[in-house]
């Protein structure tokens, strides 16, 4: 996931090593040098995981329908 002060993809909630790997312009040569030289490493895995999990329970359609109910019944 590519995270910079410009896209500020930071505020989704995600986590850096744990739901997430963040890449930016200044790390990404790192992070898959990282990858490449132990691709079977099963952390890979497991942080996919928990994003598809993080992902799958707060950033869908219906969380943000919820979300976006729950802000207009205080102007109601």
């Amino acid at each position: 996931m590519e995270v910079t002060g410009k896209n500020r993809a930071d505020i989704l909630g995600f986590k850096d090593g744990e739901n997430a790997i963040f890449i930016n312009e200044k790390n990404y040569k790192k992070k898959l040098e990282e990858f490449i030289s132990d691709p079977n490493n099963s952390r890979w895995e497991e942080i996919a995981k928990a994003g598809r999990e993080y992902t799958m329970k707060n950033l869908t359609n219906d969380t943000a329908v919820e979300s976006l109910v729950s802000i207009m019944k205080e102007f109601i």
